[in-house]
């Protein structure tokens, strides 16, 4: 699916939210798509996005070097919740 669909599909005016959460499986496993998506929910007016990640912030601060489209999802994302999941 685009990504400016499944944005549109996420920001259907139909529901109430006031943004969005990106979870499940490994969000920064594909970066790329990932910008694609949070860029798409910007341009149409999200006003807070989530994203939760099983890495830790340092180690994707790491990866900023290699991956330039990690840093950007960093500076564009309003809240990370970062670290392995622990029941």
């Amino acid at each position: 699916m685009p990504t400016v669909r499944l944005a549109e599909a996420l920001l259907d005016p139909a529901y109430d939210r006031d943004g969005v959460s990106i979870l499940g499986g490994e969000p920064f496993g594909q970066v790329e798509g990932l910008l694609a998506l949070i860029r798409a929910l910007r341009d149409k007016g999200c006003p807070h996005i989530l994203a939760y990640t099983g890495h830790t912030y340092e180690a994707l601060l790491a990866r900023t070097r290699t991956q330039p489209a990690v840093e950007a999802i960093l500076g564009c994302i309003d809240v990370l919740i970062d670290g392995p999941y622990v029941r």
